[in-house]
């Protein structure tokens, strides 16, 4: 019965303050490097990627949205095996399973529709900028003829 929310603690996201709350408590840079997301980030991530508030799975799984984008983050920052991230997030390997592929089929969804409705007055204009990011980060992007700094 219920809606299986209160079944799993919320290791990571608001609900546990980023994983400031849980034991043993991640710091920034650990955080970064499970997730590849700065803890302040991921509410802006959430909402850019329109991440609903509960996601449940054809099984009925059920995950807090941000959590489950966590999650996915996790299991798409490195290649573990579904069985080396139980003990991370405290679920089973076929829930981990389930809800991994759940949100990538939300993302699916919402990237089509970004990439179908690309926003060139938007976007254009934020080239340099983007560029700038990258070459800040030792990545400089051969633009010449596409970016007039």
């Amino acid at each position: 019965g219920g809606d299986g929310t209160h079944r799993f603690p919320k290791l990571y996201g608001r609900h546990s303050n980023y994983g400031r709350l849980h034991t043993p408590k991640l710091s920034s840079k650990e955080f970064y490097e499970h997730f590849r997301f700065a803890r302040e980030d991921i509410p802006r991530l959430v909402l850019a990627l329109r991440m609903p508030r509960q996601l449940r799975t054809m099984s009925g799984c059920v995950m807090d949205g941000e959590e489950a984008l966590l999650l996915f983050l996790r299991r798409m920052a490195y290649p573990n095996r579904l069985v080396d991230l139980e003990h991370f997030f405290q679920r089973a390997s076929g829930y981990i399973s389930e809800m991994a592929e759940e949100v990538r089929l939300h993302l699916d969804k919402s990237a089509r529709l970004l990439v179908l409705r690309f926003d060139h007055v938007r976007i254009v204009p934020m080239i340099p900028v983007f560029a700038a990011a990258f070459k800040a980060k030792g990545f400089p992007l051969l633009l010449a003829n596409c970016v007039h700094a």
